[in-house]
């Protein structure tokens, strides 16, 4: 993740895609700018670890593939 904070609009789209259905979302009116970046950061920690072990299933799954033929 990049050192940068994204914009405000931008954390909002990535929270508003990570917690489906819509009812998840917190109130936009009463969260502060770092109350935002703090979902957001956990969010996509969260996303990339998800990313991470998908990756490996992957190489898994690959490596059975390989060792059976």
């Amino acid at each position: 993740m990049s050192h940068e904070k994204p914009s405000l609009e931008k954390m909002w789209k990535f929270i508003d895609e990570m917690m489906q259905p819509n009812e998840l979302v917190p109130d936009r009116s009463v969260l502060s700018h770092e109350q935002v970046f703090s979902i957001y950061s956990k969010l996509y920690e969260i996303d990339m670890i998800f990313q991470e072990i998908e990756k490996i299933n992957i190489l898994k799954k690959g490596l059975k593939l390989e060792n059976i033929q």
